[in-house]
């Protein structure tokens, strides 16, 4: 069944019972917020679930938002706010050029939340010659403006650059695309996939790759998210 399409992002839910030191079994519990940085593979498991002991609510019970109960979810939305908030860096290649532009995001305090709320960037030519294109200013709905570049003769004033973030359902059409708009403005755009059959996008395109993808493929290669740990009195 549906339901009221609220959710408070700290509204905690069951998500697995763990063995404490002295051998009892208690129950651990997560946030929402917690459940919608998750990826789309393990966000559906989780909302799947339908146990919680006692007074606890499961995932879809607690984040009926996150879990997408109600109507009007916006799937490619939910795509570009996870990207955001799990993406501290942005690298872009151009194997024709030799170019490159590194975008850094980062939450308040330094924390690798890819807030993009302390964000910055830089262009580097076919030579190592460098631009830097600017500091985080504001965030207009899925754009990040930049501004107080350095110093552009041909307008007079410093360098600005945007960052935007778009969803696509085109299945191969992620991908990471720069260019420049004026001689003193600058555009990085990515382009998330958000279509039907997220869970087996490989989201490349050449050579046009967020380095965001590689680290986490590795990471989760050598360190598994334990999701599907259960103890051995669960199975």
């Amino acid at each position: 069944t549906c339901c009221m399409c609220d959710e408070d992002s700290m509204a905690t839910f069951f998500r697995r019972y763990i063995k404490e030191d002295h051998g009892i079994h208690v129950p651990e519990t997560r946030t929402c917020k917690w459940l919608s940085m998750r990826s789309p593979i393990h966000l559906d498991k989780f909302c799947r679930q339908n146990f919680a002991p006692g007074n606890l609510k499961t995932a879809s019970g607690a984040c009926p938002v996150t879990c997408g109960l109600c109507e009007g979810r916006d799937e490619c939305q939910d795509a570009i706010e996870n990207y955001i908030a799990t993406t501290t860096w942005v690298n872009h290649y151009n194997n024709t050029t030799y170019e490159s532009v590194y975008w850094y995001s980062y939450g308040e305090g330094g924390s690798s939340d890819g807030t993009g709320q302390y964000s910055y960037m830089y262009y580097f030519d076919r030579y190592g010659n460098y631009k830097f294109l600017g500091y985080y200013q504001e965030r207009d709905e899925n754009t990040f403006i930049l501004d107080g570049g350095d110093y552009c003769e041909e307008e007079d004033r410093s360098i600005s650059s945007k960052v935007i973030v778009e969803g696509t359902k085109e299945f191969g059409g992620d991908g990471i695309y720069f260019s420049q708009s004026s001689p003193c403005s600058y555009e990085l755009k990515v382009f998330v996939y958000c279509g039907d059959d997220i869970t087996n996008t490989t989201n490349t395109i050449s050579f046009h790759q967020s380095s965001r993808n590689l680290f986490q493929t590795l990471g989760e290669h050598f360190y598994p998210q334990p999701e599907d740990e259960k103890l051995d009195w669960q199975k």
